[in-house]
């Protein structure tokens, strides 16, 4: 059959510092209720019945709630969280009115007290405030640091997006994609990949290791083209007990080098200024599947990295370039290939002293909305997260470098 190429997106991942202390954590929750409160008696009215509008034209039923802001990295309201009562939530980015993020079922458990202070640095990029501005992780639960020293990786500022005001925009511009949605009915797409009897098709590991994101991703990707492909894809010993096996053997030296310096490539991979590394350079999670599952596993396949942003999308009136085409996702998904994504969150743009970085996630869905009144798709991946999320639906553009494996094997259920 005709050699089909397979898009994965790999990428640095994270290291955290000290969690908070129980006492600090205590004393946060009088400090943010006073901050939070607020916002349910803020007007949100006309975006909150665009959300409905966009969430029932992907889902038939479902009420949405009063929404929760989210701050941003500068410390102004950039984005709402709604959730639904029959499972689903949706996020609108106030900027532009663009749906950053939503689920068609489940819950989001990271993004569900009124009483914290939310921050969102992009999709599935979930934090909070405590008390003297600190910034913590919502997954993980881990300090990140000040929000003061944190605004330089605010994602939304990287791309001209944040909101400089805390105010209630609730008079939607009759020329924004949202007015336009609003007065047309929208046209979704859907490209899934699923198994016979309709369930999902990935396992849904968690990340049990830090900055380990790249790794466990590949794991939950190798499984699926084990058992749909090849089963020479994954060594059988190697998942004998715990798909944790696996993640390790991918995280030392000889493979992907998570936290540890490169050996392929160490003039690249910098270390942090106390001379730490952490999460997986690009290369080496290139190096290391192709070492797997070419050299120890003796696939017939490649993998090769493309990250060099040639394809166009037009965002604002501009044109940036992206390694992300979202003509090969929609390719590659109604084939049955997932693949693995690069979330764009803000956090590395070459600083040595980085102590966060993207994550990576496993995408097995693609989606194409169109506004009936309006000439733009936007485009969605779904993916799993490693952190309990297994069915969200990520605005395609928050996406980056690529990876691809070349591979001629047979899809089988």
């Amino acid at each position: 059959m005709k050699k089909l190429k397979l898009l994965t997106i790999l990428s640095l991942t994270m290291l955290f510092t000290q969690v908070p202390t129980s006492s600090i954590l205590a004393a946060q929750t009088s400090e943010t209720t006073s901050q939070t409160q607020s916002s349910v008696n803020k007007d949100y009215s006309n975006v909150k019945k665009y959300a409905q509008k966009f969430f029932n034209n992907q889902v038939s039923k479902g009420t949405l709630s009063n929404p929760i802001e989210l701050y941003n990295l500068s410390d102004t309201v950039q984005a709402l969280y709604f959730s639904s009562d029959a499972g689903g939530y949706l996020i609108v980015d106030l900027s532009d009115y663009s749906i950053t993020e939503f689920s068609k079922e489940g819950t989001n458990d990271y993004i569900n007290d009124r009483n914290k202070k939310h921050l969102y640095n992009g999709p599935l990029s979930y934090l909070e405030e405590s008390i003297n501005g600190q910034v913590i992780d919502s997954k993980t639960k881990k300090s990140l640091g000040n929000l003061n020293d944190l605004k330089k990786y605010d994602i939304f500022k990287k791309k001209g997006k944040v909101r400089k005001s805390n105010s209630v925009v609730n008079d939607i511009p009759e020329t924004s994609d949202l007015a336009l949605g609003y007065s047309g009915a929208t046209t979704t797409t859907y490209y899934n990949i699923k198994k016979a009897d309709g369930s999902r098709p990935l396992y849904n590991h968690k990340i049990t290791f830090a900055n380990a994101c790249t790794p466990t991703a590949a794991v939950i990707l190798l499984r699926y083209y084990d058992e749909h492909y090849n089963s020479s894809f994954v060594n059988d010993m190697d998942l004998f007990t715990d798909y944790n096996v696996l993640v390790k053997k991918f995280m030392a030296s000889e493979y992907m080098c998570t936290n540890l310096p490169s050996t392929q490539y160490p003039t690249e991979k910098k270390p942090l200024t106390d001379g730490t590394y952490f999460g997986t350079f690009y290369k080496d999670a290139t190096y290391g599947l192709q070492k797997y599952i070419v050299k120890d596993q003796k696939v017939n396949c490649t993998i090769e990295y493309n990250g060099d942003g040639q394809y166009p999308q037009a965002v604002n009136g501009a044109t940036e370039y992206y390694s992300f085409d979202p003509s090969i996702a929609k390719s590659l998904i109604s084939s049955n290939n997932p693949y693995l994504a690069d979330l764009q969150d803000g956090w590395t743009e070459g600083s040595s002293t980085e102590t966060y970085g993207p994550h990576t996630v496993t995408v097995y869905g693609y989606s194409t909305v169109k506004y009936n009144n309006y000439p733009a798709y936007y485009g969605y991946a779904q993916a799993v997260d490693g952190y309990g999320l297994a069915s969200a639906w990520i605005n395609a553009l928050y996406i980056d470098d690529m990876i691809y494996i070349d591979h001629s094997y047979t899809y089988h259920d």
